[in-house]
């Protein structure tokens, strides 16, 4: 089968053409509402997809592993993605999230090498775990209404400026881990937590400033960060933290604190 279309439906059944490794096109009714779980899952030589207007959820696993798959329009009137929707679309290289989607579930863009691009909207108010691990997006802007990003949602990604929301309390376990191009991170007001892992191998990141809301950093949150020399926190109480949270920093490396409280950081480096 290498093009199909189909006259009538609602809906797409669980998987209707999931496998079909032939398959290079196909075109989707208008009148349809759903993308069913799995529906072209595994479809690696699908390369052109029309989505209907009249479409509203699309579900988890719908296009895992179209390989070939390099850009898709997700139209408006979608408000549901589900987990793994997209994972493993290696040649996806760009797409817009509508307006209306208010959580990037789990895994949805895992493996997405090619993914350079996304345009996530102020809907959007929780990023799941592992959203865009491996992604090679090089700039990502998170809405100020996102409260919540689940653990290795950037893991391994290219991004370079991140801005976390203020809304967020934690900085999960991994999430930017091996993200080897970090320069550049603002963490929000109310970070209380930065998890396990977090920021280890950002290599090229020099510097940081920590919140007064922090209380705690988990252990290896900056471990073979070799270029990280300047951590600076901004509360007369310094956050509590395992010995190895600094380990493998640059030479020179040194936190900066109030000058009303001493901070041994030889201690916890």
């Amino acid at each position: 089968v290498e093009n199909s279309t189909w006259s009538s439906g609602r809906n797409v059944l669980f998987g209707a053409f999931a496998g079909c490794e032939q398959l290079t096109d196909i075109v989707i009714p208008e009148g349809t509402t759903r993308i069913a779980s799995g529906m072209l899952a595994g479809c690696s030589s699908l390369e052109s997809l029309t989505i209907p207007a009249s479409v509203t959820s699309i579900g988890k696993w719908a296009f895992y592993k179209c390989d070939a798959l390099t850009s898709i329009t997700i139209p408006d009137a979608v408000t549901s993605i589900g987990k793994s929707a997209f994972a493993s679309c290696s040649g996806l290289t760009s797409i817009n999230i509508p307006d209306g989607v208010t959580s990037i579930e789990e895994h949805t863009f895992n493996g997405c090498s090619g993914l350079t691009s996304i345009t996530i909207p102020n809907s959007v108010t929780s990023i799941g775990r592992s959203a865009f691990l491996y992604c090679d997006l090089k700039e990502i802007v998170i809405p100020d209404n996102v409260s919540s990003i689940g653990a290795y949602a950037l893991c391994g990604s290219s991004v370079q400026n991140v801005i976390i929301p203020n809304g967020v309390t934690e900085i999960a376990d991994g999430l930017f881990k091996q993200c080897g191009e970090l320069t550049n991170v603002v963490l929000g007001t109310q970070v209380t937590t930065i998890g396990d892992e977090s920021f280890r191998d950002c290599v090229e990141l020099q510097s940081i400033t920590i919140p007064d809301s922090t209380s705690w950093i988990k252990s290896d949150a900056f471990r073979d960060c070799t270029s990280l020399k300047e951590v600076y926190c901004k509360s007369t109480t310094p956050p509590k933290g395992y010995s190895s949270m600094f380990t493998s920093c640059a030479s020179d490396f040194v936190i900066y604190v109030p000058m009303n409280y001493e901070y041994d950081y030889k201690a916890a480096s």
